[in-house]
Protein backbone atom coordinates (compact mmCIF):
# COMPACT_ATOMS: atom_id res chain seq x y z
CA UNK A 1 0.00 0.00 0.00
CA UNK A 2 2.96 2.30 0.57
CA UNK A 3 3.90 2.27 -3.10
CA UNK A 4 0.39 3.25 -4.14
CA UNK A 5 0.39 6.11 -1.66
CA UNK A 6 3.68 7.48 -2.97
CA UNK A 7 2.51 7.06 -6.56
CA UNK A 8 -0.55 9.18 -5.80
CA UNK A 9 1.56 11.75 -3.93
CA UNK A 10 3.96 11.98 -6.85
CA UNK A 11 1.11 12.33 -9.34
CA UNK A 12 -0.52 15.09 -7.27
CA UNK A 13 2.77 16.96 -7.03
CA UNK A 14 3.25 16.65 -10.79
CA UNK A 15 -0.26 17.97 -11.46
CA UNK A 16 0.30 20.82 -9.03
CA UNK A 17 3.54 21.79 -10.76
CA UNK A 18 1.86 21.70 -14.18
CA UNK A 19 -1.05 23.86 -13.02
CA UNK A 20 1.23 26.39 -11.30
CA UNK A 21 3.57 26.50 -14.30
CA UNK A 22 0.65 27.15 -16.61
CA UNK A 23 -0.72 29.80 -14.26
CA UNK A 24 2.50 31.81 -13.91
CA UNK A 25 3.46 31.79 -17.59
CA UNK A 26 2.47 35.49 -17.98
CA UNK A 27 5.06 36.34 -15.32
CA UNK A 28 7.78 34.56 -17.26
CA UNK A 29 6.66 35.88 -20.67
CA UNK A 30 7.27 32.36 -21.91
CA UNK A 31 5.16 30.92 -24.71
CA UNK A 32 6.93 27.55 -24.79
CA UNK A 33 4.72 26.10 -22.04
CA UNK A 34 1.15 26.67 -23.16
CA UNK A 35 -1.57 24.19 -22.28
CA UNK A 36 -5.09 24.72 -23.55
CA UNK A 37 -8.00 24.88 -21.16
CA UNK A 38 -9.41 21.46 -22.17
CA UNK A 39 -6.04 19.84 -21.43
CA UNK A 40 -5.90 21.38 -17.95
CA UNK A 41 -9.52 20.42 -17.27
CA UNK A 42 -8.82 16.82 -18.33
CA UNK A 43 -5.69 16.68 -16.16
CA UNK A 44 -7.43 18.02 -13.06
CA UNK A 45 -10.56 15.89 -13.63
CA UNK A 46 -8.69 12.62 -14.05
CA UNK A 47 -6.57 13.39 -10.99
CA UNK A 48 -9.66 14.06 -8.90
CA UNK A 49 -11.37 10.89 -10.10
CA UNK A 50 -8.27 8.80 -9.38
CA UNK A 51 -7.87 10.16 -5.86
CA UNK A 52 -11.57 9.70 -5.03
CA UNK A 53 -11.57 6.22 -6.57
CA UNK A 54 -8.53 5.20 -4.58
CA UNK A 55 -10.16 6.59 -1.44
CA UNK A 56 -13.26 4.43 -1.99
CA UNK A 57 -11.19 1.33 -2.74
CA UNK A 58 -9.27 1.79 0.51
CA UNK A 59 -12.50 2.38 2.43
CA UNK A 60 -14.05 -0.79 1.04
CA UNK A 61 -10.97 -2.76 1.97
CA UNK A 62 -10.76 -1.37 5.50
CA UNK A 63 -14.50 -1.42 6.20
CA UNK A 64 -16.10 -4.27 4.23
CA UNK A 65 -19.87 -4.60 4.17
CA UNK A 66 -20.67 -7.64 6.35
CA UNK A 67 -24.09 -8.14 4.70
CA UNK A 68 -22.72 -8.33 1.16
CA UNK A 69 -20.97 -11.64 1.75
CA UNK A 70 -23.93 -13.33 3.43
CA UNK A 71 -26.31 -12.17 0.70
CA UNK A 72 -24.04 -13.59 -1.99
CA UNK A 73 -23.76 -16.88 -0.10
CA UNK A 74 -27.53 -17.06 0.40
CA UNK A 75 -28.24 -16.44 -3.29
CA UNK A 76 -25.97 -19.34 -4.28
CA UNK A 77 -27.69 -21.78 -1.92
CA UNK A 78 -31.16 -20.85 -3.22
CA UNK A 79 -30.40 -21.95 -6.78
CA UNK A 80 -32.01 -25.20 -7.89
CA UNK A 81 -29.42 -27.58 -8.98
Amino acid sequence: MGRVFWLVVGWLIFVGIVVVADGIKPVWNNDRFDLSDPVLIALITTTTINVIGLFFIVLRYLFPNPNARTQADDSQTDRPG
